[in-house]
């Protein structure tokens, strides 16, 4: 069975997104952006600032979620529950989600669970450098500091026709298996469907 993906940003500190509303036209401008959502909470927005290829991995993990929630019987359907509940839905909700429903519920979720001094340190993000080696393949990472300390992990930006958008690609693949490790740790929520 798969284990629940989630997308970047979201629960490595919520340092891994970035991107304008709907796009930017610089780099700069897409993080300026980014950050104003991310303090706002505006996740439908920020959904809008990723690129086509993140929002069909978050679509295509999605799909793959709602297939594995319609047929999961026994132990996979107990696993689904436990991981629905960490997005703070339950298991019938994962059987319609799509690529929007689970980035959005993720970033809700890391939101309302992080203890509040780590959120507020995302209203002091700052763009630490502009990494634009590969700008001309449409490409830059843009580094990210927090009180002079820069974050370990850039973000990621792809030039979409005119606009600057966020690439949650490179990072998927390892979100989705810190997920799977949270999901496998003991439970001590008894909810269930």
């Amino acid at each position: 069975m798969r284990k629940l993906g989630m997308p970047t940003v979201i629960l490595t500190t919520l340092v891994l997104i970035g991107c304008g509303g709907g796009g930017s036209a610089s780099p700069k401008d897409a993080f300026a952006s980014f950050k104003q959502a991310m303090v706002e909470k505006d996740f439908k927005t920020i959904w809008n600032m990723l690129s086509a290829e993140s929002k069909r991995l978050m679509n295509d993990e999605a799909k793959d979620i709602s297939g594995a929630a319609v047929k999961a019987e026994g132990p996979a359907r107990t696993a689904l529950e436990k991981t629905a509940r960490l997005i703070d839905l339950d298991i019938s909700d994962l059987k319609t989600i799509n690529g929007e429903g689970l980035f959005v519920a993720t970033l809700k979720m890391a939101t309302a669970s992080d203890d509040k001094k780590h959120w507020d340190k995302v209203s002091r993000m700052e763009l630490a450098d502009v990494d634009e080696t590969e700008i001309d393949k449409g490409r830059v990472k843009v580094s990210v500091k927090i009180d002079d300390e820069v974050q370990d992990r850039p973000l990621s930006f792809v030039k979409e026709g005119a606009e600057w958008k966020i690439d949650i690609g490179s990072e998927f693949q390892g979100l989705k298996d810190r997920i799977g490790k949270k999901a496998d740790e003991p439970s001590t929520d008894k909810k269930t469907e």
